[in-house]
């Protein structure tokens, strides 16, 4: 797709529209149990089609520190919702969207596209990585866009530390080690589905101090090199539909995830 073609798209050309909608009074532990059993990463929260927030898994491991003391099973939807999201026009230029995204929240990685508060479809990070991969090849290498220093942790970490870890520095996945040795990757799916099973069996939203990064990694991650092309990691993200890649030669080099191939969008223009 040529530079002209992309001034000329808007958000509406590229939204997403069939997106789960969800009301903010629904049962919290309910939709979660959904979204882990149907495989879907986030919903919009609406109330007669106004945009209210993002409910997402990234919002339920990010906000579930504020009810140690209550039962995932009695809270709402709109206690783990983000409202401070920023949003689109459905005339939106391709160009301002990349910049959206940029600029959103880590745990929001989409901008809705609202019509006078009115919500009409969502532009995601998947959606850019599609994008990526049919327009950008031979671009750029993985060396380019990745981030060279990714949070990592030992694989005997608690991942109550973990969780905390990644709500500070604002990381959707972290990187097991031991020793100098990449063993596995902890990301906000695998720990989404421990904390709803280990919540729901008792008072409070929090996982047992007993369980480690170990316990709940991916192990043996897929990977990728820096001389890769990065149109060729975009590829292995949506088959396989993972948000990141961890960057090995001999050692650890770094990780591409979503965000990075936006950045990559982000410097064609």
């Amino acid at each position: 797709m040529g530079s002209s073609a992309v001034s000329n798209m808007t958000a509406s050309d590229f939204m997403s529209t069939d997106i789960l909608a969800v009301s903010p009074d629904d049962n919290a532990f309910d939709l979660g149990s959904s979204m882990e059993r149907f495989h879907v990463g986030k919903a919009v929260v609406v109330s007669d089609l106004e945009f209210l927030g993002i409910v997402s898994k990234e919002t339920f491991v990010a906000y579930m520190h504020k009810y140690p003391d209550t039962n995932i099973k009695e809270l709402k939807v709109e206690d783990f919702m983000e409202a401070d999201v920023c949003t689109a026009k459905p005339d939106e230029s391709f160009e301002s969207v990349v910049e959206l995204l940029m600029c959103q929240k880590s745990m929001i990685d989409c901008v809705p596209v609202l019509s006078s508060g009115k919500f009409k479809g969502l532009i995601s990070s998947v959606d850019m990585t599609k994008y990526y991969l049919k327009n950008m090849d031979g671009k750029y290498k993985v060396s380019k866009l990745m981030h060279y220093n990714p949070l990592t942790v030992d694989d005997y970490t608690p991942l109550s530390e973990v969780i905390q870890a990644m709500r500070n520095m604002s990381e959707k996945r972290v990187l097991v080690m031991s020793g100098n040795t990449l063993v596995g990757i902890v990301t906000i799916k695998d720990m989404g589905l421990t904390i709803f099973k280990e919540s729901a069996k008792k008072q409070g939203v929090s996982v047992k101090s007993e369980l480690t990064a170990g316990d709940v990694m991916t192990k043996e991650p897929i990977v990728a090199r820096p001389k890769d092309d990065a149109a060729v990691a975009a590829g292995v993200m949506l088959k396989k539909k993972i948000g990141g890649l961890p960057v090995v030669s001999e050692k650890l080099e770094g990780l591409i995830d979503r965000m990075d191939l936006i950045k990559g969008i982000k410097l064609s223009f």
